[in-house]
């Protein structure tokens, strides 16, 4: 296993090891997603089986490229999240989600994982805006997924949110804190643990 910094992306980029998670949830996607993808480096879209993930759908999302690949749009959204965000946030972008510069980040990070193709998984934290004490910590799972002919389709991924996002944090959701990323072409043959 090698591990760099990647400045501009904020990420550090992990090689030849699966992503160190311990959330039930976020183990049984990321096996599931490795068992889709058989050989390939990213899963097709249509091999997404809902039946073998479901303690995850409610936190589940998929955000797919635009044809020109400019920017992704929420194709999918778990009901937790969209109970979240206080509205449906299927057919949104980043930017009409965070705002401009957050949703900017975002909006590229899923862009990586979906060219690269490669997975990113992070934590990021708020400390509340309301009178509860302590950090509330969300973890998210962001992993790539192609067409059937193999060309890069979007992503699919977990956001489990440790804090109630309307009544702790108003404003928008935090970006990734901590990130790392793991290049699917140096991901190990076997899979990972569940």
């Amino acid at each position: 296993m090698t591990v760099e910094f990647d400045a501009a992306a904020n990420e550090y980029i992990v090689r030849g090891h699966w992503p160190d998670i311990d959330d039930a949830r976020l183990q049984l996607l990321l096996r599931r997603w490795a068992e889709w993808r058989g050989n390939r480096l990213a899963p097709p879209r249509s091999a997404v089986d809902p039946a073998s993930i479901i303690p995850c759908l409610p936190e589940l999302w998929i955000f797919r490229l635009s044809e020109d690949r400019s920017h992704v749009v929420c194709s999918l959204a778990g009901d937790k999240l969209n109970e979240a965000w206080g509205f449906s946030i299927m057919g949104k972008t980043p930017m009409e989600l965070w705002g401009p510069e957050q949703g900017g980040i975002v909006n590229e990070r899923l862009k990586r994982v979906a060219l690269i193709p490669a997975i990113v998984h992070g934590t990021s934290s708020i400390t509340p805006v309301s009178d509860l004490p302590g950090t509330r910590l969300a973890r998210r799972l962001m992993l790539p997924l192609c067409d059937d002919a193999g060309a890069p389709y979007g992503a699919i991924g977990l956001t489990l949110l440790g804090y109630d996002r309307r009544r702790d944090q108003p404003q928008a959701a935090p970006l990734l804190v901590q990130a790392w990323r793991h290049p699917c072409a140096d991901l190990p043959p076997d899979l990972p643990p569940l």
